[in-house]
C-alpha cells in the first residue's frame, strides 16, 4: 500500500444556483486566509481541480479522504447538510458526503469518500486528469445566515500496485544424451545375446 497526498492549485466557483464563494483561491494552501460565504440555505459549488497528481495507471485506489480545514462560525445555527463531491473530467459527479465544519475554531475535517469513488468507477487516470475536481457545498437550514470558512483542501489517495499475473511454466527434464541412449541400447542386446 502507498499514500498519496494531493492538493488543489485552482479553485473557482461554478456558475448556477447558490451563493458564490469569496475569494476561493484561498482554499488552496493553509496560510490563515480563507475562502469564505454567507448562506441561508445552498452555496455554490466550491471547486477545486489541478491536483497535478502523476499516479501510476496500474494502481487500484483503495481508500479516498478528502481533509478539509474551516470552521463555521454562528454557533447558533445549524452546521450540517454541507456536502463534498468528486467530479470527473466528463462532467460525472459522485452521490456527495454529507459533513459538518468545525464551530468558530479552524479545524481539520476528515470526510471518506471511498464509497464515492467506488461509484463512480474512479481510477489513477482520472484523477491525473486537470479537470477532476473536488466540489463543496455548504448548507444552512436555520432561521439566519450561517459563515463558513476554507482555509484549505487536500485529498489523500490509498493505493495498491497489481502486478499482472506470470505463468510459469514447470522445468522439464533434459534429454538424455545420443551415446547414453546407445549405450542403453548396447547393453539390452549384450543381455540377449547372452540368454541365447
Amino acid at each position: 500500500m502507498s499514500t498519496t497526498i494531493l492538493s488543489p492549485t485552482i479553485a473557482e466557483n461554478v456558475a448556477g444556483a447558490g451563493v458564490n464563494w469569496v475569494d476561493p483561491s484561498n482554499a488552496l494552501t493553509d496560510d490563515s486566509t480563507y475562502a469564505s460565504v454567507e448562506v441561508l440555505g445552498l452555496s455554490g459549488n466550491l471547486k477545486l481541480k489541478t491536483f497535478e497528481a502523476a499516479i501510476p495507471s496500474t494502481v487500484v485506489i483503495v481508500s479516498l479522504i478528502v481533509t478539509i480545514k474551516g470552521y463555521a462560525s454562528v454557533d447558533t445555527q445549524p452546521n450540517d447538510g454541507n456536502i463534498v463531491y468528486l467530479r470527473l473530467a466528463d462532467g460525472t459527479l459522485s452521490p456527495g458526503v454529507e459533513f459538518s465544519f468545525p464551530m468558530t475554531t479552524p479545524d481539520e475535517v476528515e470526510i471518506d469518500l471511498t464509497d464515492d469513488a467506488t461509484t463512480i468507477a474512479l481510477s489513477a487516470d482520472d484523477i491525473n486528469d486537470p479537470d477532476f475536481a473536488i466540489e463543496i457545498v455548504a448548507s444552512s437550514d436555520g432561521i439566519a445566515p450561517q459563515h463558513y470558512y476554507i482555509g484549505s483542501v487536500t485529498l489523500s489517495i490509498e493505493s495498491a500496485y497489481y502486478a499482472p499475473m506470470v505463468t510459469t511454466r514447470s522445468a522439464t527434464k533434459p534429454m538424455p544424451k545420443k551415446e547414453n541412449i546407445l549405450e542403453i541400447k548396447v547393453t539390452i542386446l549384450d543381455k540377449r545375446q547372452s540368454a541365447a
